[in-house]
């Protein structure tokens, strides 16, 4: 109970919600604007549909349902940036094995963010890397992988983007 307490003096708040992030105003806002913002993002769970335990599939997978899968991804990212304070970061994840729901969704964001946001790619640091005994994280353009014929864990994709500072004129109109 003490997690939800009002009390602000009391240190560091945690605020779980649901809402759809499709949309750029929601009901996170409320809550707003976020230190941190971990998003977990829906993808195609291909490694599933590899070992033939999906709900959908090899012969029912499209190259179309991968794009809109990403293009979804993109747009709950750069959602979350609006949601972010000055310096915040979100840490995004993904199992897909693809590339497209991984580096290019991020890679997408950056370049869709530019002339509103300044952002910056955080690496994963070392001593987390090193907390789980053979994770065989392998860095990539924009992130860090885990592949599943590297580890026991995997497919698993980790970014992490710190939003410095917003850039675009409608920061003015924000209520935060």
């Amino acid at each position: 109970a003490a997690l939800f307490e009002e009390d602000v003096g009391r240190g560091p708040h945690i605020v779980f919600t649901a809402s759809d992030m499709r949309t750029s105003s929601n009901s996170h806002e409320r809550h707003g604007p976020y230190d941190r913002i971990l998003l977990d993002a829906p993808c195609t769970n291909d490694r599933h549909l590899l070992r033939g335990s999906a709900a959908v599939t090899l012969e029912q997978w499209s190259r179309g349902t991968l794009k809109v899968s990403a293009e979804r991804q993109v747009k709950w990212l750069y959602n979350s940036l609006w949601l972010l304070k000055e310096g915040g970061v979100v840490l995004f994840c993904s199992t897909a094995l693809a590339p497209d729901e991984c580096d290019a969704v991020v890679e997408a964001v950056v370049r869709k963010a530019h002339g509103s946001f300044v952002l910056e790619i955080l690496p994963l640091e070392e001593h987390v890397l090193r907390m789980v005994p053979s994770l065989a994280a392998e860095p990539s353009d924009w992130g860090v992988r885990l592949m599943p014929d590297k580890s026991e864990y995997g497919p698993m994709f980790f970014s992490r983007i710190r939003m410095a500072r917003r850039t675009h004129a409608a920061v003015d109109h924000l209520k935060w």
